[in-house]
C-alpha cells in the first residue's frame, strides 16, 4: 500500500500542470507560463489561442463594470490657480487636498516650473501656489504627476543630463509638508525624443505617457510600461497602437484596474483643436475600443491634460478657452 501511495503521489505531481492565468505580470525575464505571451508587461493569451486556455475558472481578470456616469457639468475656472500666463498639467492627491501643476508665472526658477497648492477641504479655496524648489531648474519642468499620497512626484524636464528632448524624472519626500529630494532620471522610460505626460498607477507598477520616439518630427503617441514592483526597473515601453490617430494623442489618465483611459487628442469629430476622450477595454492587456469624446466639457478651443478622481466623477483639465490667461485650469463634476 505504501508503495502504491508513493507511485500515485509521484504521478499526481508529475502530471499536474498549472492552468495559466491571464493578466498576471511577466517575470523579470519577460516570461510567462505556457500558453501565455508577455505583452506590455502582462501575461496575455496570444491572439487566436484563447480556446486553448479558456475554461470556467481560468479566464483571467476581467475589467470591472464601468457604467456610464453621465456628462460632466459646465467647467469652472479655478481662479486661485490660474494666472495671465500658461498654467497646466494639474495632478491632485486622492483626497483632492494637494495639487501640483506647471506654470511659467513669475517667481519660478526657469522657463516653466512645477508648483504646489493645498487646501483644507474640497470645498475650500486653494492656497497661494509655491514653487517646488529643488525639483525645478533654469530649464523646463512640466507634466507633473503626483502620487495619491502626495509623496512621489513624476515629471518631464530638458535639464542637462537628458538624452535629448524632455526626459522623465522622479522625486520623493517622507511627508507632504517635507521638501522633495533631488530628482533622478528614469532612464528606462526616457528616449532621445520628447517624453511627457506621464501617469503612474497608485501601486506604482504601471505607467502611461506620450512620446514622439516613433517619429520625432511627427505627432505624439501613447505608450505603456510596467514593472513587477516599485523596486524593479520599468519594462520597455510599448505603444498603445489601437489608439494612434496621427493627430497627437497625449496626457493619459487610467483607472486603477487599467481598463479605462482618458486622454487628449486632435482626432477628427472633436469640438476643437484638441479634445478630451475616453476609451475602455474588456480586460487588462486587451486592446482599447474606439474612444468616445467627453462631449460638452470640451470646447472649440484646446482642451487637454485630463486628471480625474478614482471614481471618475471629478475632472480637472487645462484649456485656452476665454479665461484669465493663455492656458488656465478648470474643473468639472458629474
Amino acid at each position: 500500500m505504501r508503495c502504491t501511495s508513493i507511485v500515485v503521489a509521484l504521478c499526481a505531481t508529475a502530471c499536474f500542470k498549472p492552468t495559466p492565468t491571464e493578466g498576471a505580470a511577466c517575470n523579470a525575464a519577460g516570461e510567462c507560463p505556457d500558453g501565455l505571451a508577455c505583452i506590455a508587461g502582462l501575461c496575455i493569451v496570444p491572439d487566436g489561442a484563447d480556446a486553448a486556455v479558456d475554461a470556467p475558472n481560468d479566464a483571467g481578470p476581467m475589467c470591472a463594470s464601468h457604467p456610464a456616469l453621465g456628462a460632466f457639468g459646465t467647467p469652472v475656472l479655478v481662479m486661485e490657480l490660474s494666472t495671465t500666463v500658461a498654467d497646466g498639467t494639474p495632478s491632485f492627491t486622492a483626497d483632492r487636498l494637494l495639487i501640483v501643476f506647471k506654470s511659467d508665472r513669475p517667481g519660478g526658477q526657469g522657463n516653466q516650473d512645477i508648483w504646489q497648492a493645498t487646501r483644507t477641504s474640497t470645498s475650500a479655496p486653494w492656497s497661494a501656489p509655491i514653487d517646488l524648489g529643488i525639483v525645478n531648474t533654469a530649464a523646463v519642468e512640466l507634466g507633473a504627476e503626483i502620487s495619491p499620497d502626495g509623496l512621489t512626484l513624476y515629471f518631464s524636464s530638458d535639464r542637462p543630463g537628458t538624452s535629448g528632448d524632455l526626459d522623465f524624472y522622479v522625486a520623493k519626500r517622507p511627508t507632504r509638508t517635507s521638501p522633495f529630494g533631488a530628482p533622478t532620471r528614469i532612464a528606462e522610460l526616457s528616449s532621445p525624443a520628447l517624453d511627457e505626460g506621464i501617469f503612474v498607477s497608485a501601486d506604482g507598477r504601471v505607467a502611461y505617457f506620450h512620446s514622439k520616439r516613433l517619429d520625432p518630427a511627427g505627432e505624439a503617441v501613447l505608450f505603456r510600461a510596467s514593472r513587477a514592483s516599485t523596486s524593479d526597473a520599468w519594462s520597455a515601453p510599448e505603444p498603445v497602437t489601437e489608439l494612434v490617430s496621427g493627430t497627437g494623442d497625449e496626457n493619459p489618465w487610467v483607472t486603477a484596474d487599467d481598463c479605462v483611459l482618458y486622454f487628449q487628442s486632435g482626432r477628427t469629430l472633436g469640438a476643437g483643436f484638441a479634445d478630451m476622450w475616453r476609451a475602455t477595454r474588456p480586460a487588462p492587456g486587451k486592446p482599447f475600443g474606439t474612444p468616445v469624446n467627453l462631449g460638452a466639457v470640451n470646447s472649440n478651443a484646446y482642451d487637454a491634460d485630463p486628471q480625474l478622481s478614482a471614481d471618475e466623477r471629478f475632472l480637472m483639465f487645462v484649456s485656452n478657452r476665454p479665461g484669465v490667461g493663455y492656458f488656465d485650469i478648470y474643473e468639472s463634476s458629474r
